[in-house]
Parts: C-alpha cells; structure tokens; sequence
C-alpha cells in the first residue's frame, strides 16, 4: 500500500508541471491583418500594403484633434534607422516611403505635450 501511494505521488509530482504548462500569448500584431497597440492617450493602427495606412484614435478620456498632433514613422531596420515621409489624409497617415515586409517601424505621436512610442514588426507573410 505504501508502495502504491509513493508511485501515485511521483506520478503527480512529475506530472503536474506538465499539466501547468501555458501557451505564451501572441500579441495582437500578428493575428490581424491591421496590428493595434494602446496607449495612454491614443490608440495606433497599422494597415499593412502599399501603401502603408496609419490610423490614431484618441482613447475615451481623450479627444483626438489630429491637426494639433504630431507624428513621427522612423523605420529601425532592415539597414540603417530613417524617418519616414507621412502624408495626412482625412482620418489617417499614409507613409510615403516603401516599407520592407520584415521592417520593424517606431510610431511616435506627441498630442497634448505628451509623448507616446510605440513598436511594430511587420509580418513577412504580409504584402
């Protein structure tokens, strides 16, 4: 009997670190097709393709005037890190510049004097 109660607690001993195991969680970029991050005072969008579409919604508590914000695309890689060419249109930023599928791009809005950064990598499987 006591053999079969130290089998039954080795097996749970070894056993439970397997049962505890839990998938790491996949950030939200690379299950959509346009990647979301949150911020403090803004929400930044992505739509990836060309040309690339950047959309930045004010959160609840704030109201978003996009002519009184400023925003900065830099690409960080591939090769050497360079601020990218934006245009306003109604709603949204178009970035100019061609961007690689495997570009990592850093989005910096100031709104309010306030600073927000925030990172994506683009997903090589996306145009």
């Amino acid at each position: 009997m006591k053999q079969i109660v130290l089998s039954i607690f080795a097996f749970t001993f070894l056993a439970l670190p397997l049962c505890a195991q839990t998938r790491p969680v996949e950030p939200v970029q690379t299950n959509l097709d346009i990647m979301r991050q949150e911020g403090q005072l803004v929400t930044v969008k992505i739509s990836p393709g060309s040309p690339l579409k950047i959309f930045v919604v004010g959160r609840e508590e704030a109201s978003l005037d996009l002519s009184k914000m400023k925003l900065t695309v830099r690409r960080l890689a591939p090769g050497t890190a360079k601020t990218l060419s934006l245009t306003k249109s109604e709603g949204y930023f178009t970035v100019s510049d061609p961007i690689e599928n495997d570009a990592k791009l850093e989005v910096t809005t100031k709104v309010q004097g306030k600073t927000e950064t925030f990172n994506f990598k683009m997903s090589p499987g996306k145009p």
